[in-house]
């Protein structure tokens, strides 16, 4: 019974946490006074790399993981290439379990893989364990754009080599 509670708390936690650009960007959009601006900002079709639209619009994709042309993993090894203190992270990246969502994620028109990098925060009796999120980032299914989510405010940041 405990691994069973267990396991379904985790996958709620590992759930809500990547939707916490989502929601917090939902809140920013409902917001908005200038709903003409908000509705043409959300038509455009054209991502211009480097550039981020705002306000950023998120959602699931309506691509499959599979149609990427980089893989999961590269797509984790991309985000792993950049420094603890880029991705925003404290201490050493080997302290961090790098995830990617099972879903592909639709920022501002544009097909991403979401990778969240977690930090385990106990180990309990029965093997199982308590993740918290601590980064989120989006890989486009191209490879050839990363951005850094803040997940309180889901303001994007480009991160650059």
């Amino acid at each position: 019974m405990k691994k069973t509670v267990t396991a379904i708390l985790m996958t709620v936690l590992i759930v809500l946490s990547l939707t916490a650009c989502s929601s917090s960007n939902d809140d920013t959009a409902a917001s908005s006074t200038d709903s003409a601006e908000t509705t043409s900002a959300a038509e455009e079709t054209t991502v211009v790399p480097g550039e981020i639209k705002e306000p950023v619009t998120y959602g699931d994709s309506k691509k499959d993981l599979s149609e990427a042309s980089i893989t999961e993993s590269e797509a984790v090894d991309l985000v792993k290439a950049f420094s603890a203190e880029e991705l925003g992270l404290e201490g050493s990246k080997d302290d961090y379990k790098f995830m990617v969502a099972t879903v592909g994620k639709n920022v501002n028109d544009g097909d991403y893989f979401e990778v969240i990098a977690s930090v385990v925060k106990a180990e309990n009796e029965d093997g199982s364990i308590n993740m918290e999120t601590v980064g989120t980032y989006y890989v486009s299914y191209d490879g050839k754009q990363i951005f850094l989510c803040d997940t309180a405010t889901g303001e994007l940041t480009e991160l650059t080599k």
